[in-house]
């Protein structure tokens, strides 16, 4: 990283780019003016934002070019990504901030104002006409151009608490004389010390390490966040990262799938002000060990013992537990795919379904469009200033690429949709329509630019409503069975996969 030709306070930049909310990239070194004019008539807000980039770079001023860089929406050939929103307030510099800094300042603040406004306007103007979903994406992208825009931020219940944008539980912890302590989540400030010695509070009663290894029955921690009740026999400080974690992927599923996750009356809703009905609680027990784990799943499905995890929708809950072979598959991918699984199992879509057919997504064909997604969003990675799912590098990704050597590694697509649930999971084969099933859905998201994603989208609302028939991929697509498997073929011979 180049030097920074003037100099900010060093605290001040480090809250910037850990608050930043978007996903910077590297732009060129040429020298331009400095941007100027107003947003009528003037250049789509990405690139306004490239362009005041730009004249940062020509001045070497490589701090100020990276926090402008990260109003641009996040884009990637092989993977989908949203930004996070910033918590800290970014509306002023230090009165002793170099001429250039006020000047980049000044243009960063009339862009983000300009641009955040103009598309509050158009999501607003969708919503009206009933365009919920599409709406939505365009108030994603205002809230990266503009994160300091309240009216914005409103919309998904923050507000400007000193200094730090919050939503409606924080604020309320808070003014009960809670913080949120990295290991131990919302505790009072009274009893920080007592956690940091090593005393834990449970059941109402502090008690040391040694009181808490004595119980008669395993330590149940109940995390509850705004959209998961987690039930966990793990450590406190290992239940609660748990916790923000499938809150952050909760917030990732919700805003990439808007066509699963809400209806188009309620994305219109929620851009118009209207606010998000309130669901139940998802439900995430997870054990300590294997045996735990199969004391408590086997009671509800004999066919657990086979199994290391997964989501019971008899229960409505995922049962898993950490593994101890370094071998296995890490417990943060085996808690996104179930986690994955859940969340649509439970939206609003599949909720109607099932209470009117009594049958579940898959059990006649397409089964691999559930697995698929899951395969799909267990990559999920949770960065500083964004989160994102797919990319390159995953086994499964690769697999599905060296299966196009080997002899019937690959299933014909049209043989391939036909399968229902029992058929595939019961298949001899069928780590191998697993990683079929990840090439698919890769290709179908990524192929062409994207050129399939809205088709595969379509697809999953259809599977999962249980409107869904075998022909739906060649028709949603426009390729016939044998164009679709030429063009899958050559995609991930193409593909640049690698294992991670």
């Amino acid at each position: 990283m180049s030097p920074i030709r003037f100099c900010l306070s060093n605290v001040l930049f480090a809250a910037l780019l850990l608050g930043a909310a978007a996903w910077g990239f590297t732009g060129g070194q040429t020298s331009v003016r400095l941007p100027g004019g107003t947003a009528n008539g003037a250049a789509p807000p990405d690139e306004r934002f490239e362009e005041l980039a730009r004249w940062c770079d020509s001045r070497s001023m490589t701090l100020e070019a990276a926090i402008t860089r990260r109003r641009v929406f996040p884009s990637a050939d092989y993977e989908i990504a949203l930004p996070k929103r910033p918590v800290q307030s970014f509306l002023s510099l230090p009165e002793d901030a170099a001429k250039e800094q006020t000047d980049w300042f000044d243009r960063l603040r009339q862009i983000q104002t300009s641009s955040g406004n103009e598309l509050l306007k158009q999501a607003q103007s969708l919503a009206r006409e009933g365009k919920g979903y599409e709406a939505v994406r365009v108030v994603l992208r205002a809230s990266c151009a503009d994160p300091d825009n309240s009216q914005i931020r409103s919309l998904f219940g923050e507000t400007l608490h000193d200094g730090r944008w919050r939503n409606h539980s924080e604020i309320r912890h808070l003014e009960q004389g809670q913080i949120d302590h990295p290991a131990y989540g919302w505790v009072t400030k009274e009893d920080v010390p007592r956690y940091e010695s090593g005393e834990l509070l449970y059941r109402g009663r502090w008690l040391s390490a040694e009181e808490l290894d004595r119980q008669k029955k395993p330590v149940a921690w109940q995390i509850q966040t705004d959209h998961f009740k987690v039930t966990a026999s793990i450590s406190l400080p290992e239940a609660v990262r748990i916790g923000r974690l499938l809150e952050e992927f909760h917030y990732f599923w919700f805003f990439s799938f808007p066509e699963s996750s809400m209806t188009e009356k309620e994305a219109a809703g929620f851009v118009l002000g209207k606010g998000l009905p309130q669901r139940k609680r998802h439900q995430v027990k997870i054990f300590r060990n294997r045996a735990e784990y199969l004391t408590a799943a086997t009671r509800l499905d004999p066919t657990a013992v086979v199994s290391s995890g997964g989501y019971l929708p008899a229960v409505r809950s995922i049962y898993i537990y950490p593994s101890e072979d370094p071998n296995d598959t890490p417990l943060e991918t085996m808690l996104f795919h179930e986690a994955t699984h859940q969340l649509f199992a439970e939206s609003p879509i599949a909720s109607r379904a099932l209470s009117r057919q009594r049958l579940t997504a898959g059990v006649r064909a397409n089964y691999w469009v559930l697995e698929s997604i899951a395969v799909y969003l267990e990559t999920f990675e949770s960065l500083p200033d964004r989160c994102r799912a797919g990319g390159t590098r995953s086994l499964r990704f690769v697999r599905a690429k060296e299966r196009l050597r080997e002899p019937e590694g690959l299933l014909p697509v049209q043989k391939f949709v036909i399968l229902g649930k029992e058929e595939f999971q019961s298949s001899s084969r069928l780590p191998a329509l697993y990683t079929e099933s990840a090439g698919l859905g890769h290709f179908l998201f990524h192929a062409g630019g994207g050129r399939f994603a809205p088709a595969f989208r379509e697809l999953l609302t259809r599977v999962y409503s249980l409107r869904d028939t075998p022909e739906d991929i060649a028709q949603l697509t426009g390729l016939s069975f044998e164009d679709l498997d030429t063009a899958f073929r050559g995609y991930l011979d193409k593909t640049p996969f690698a294992e991670e």
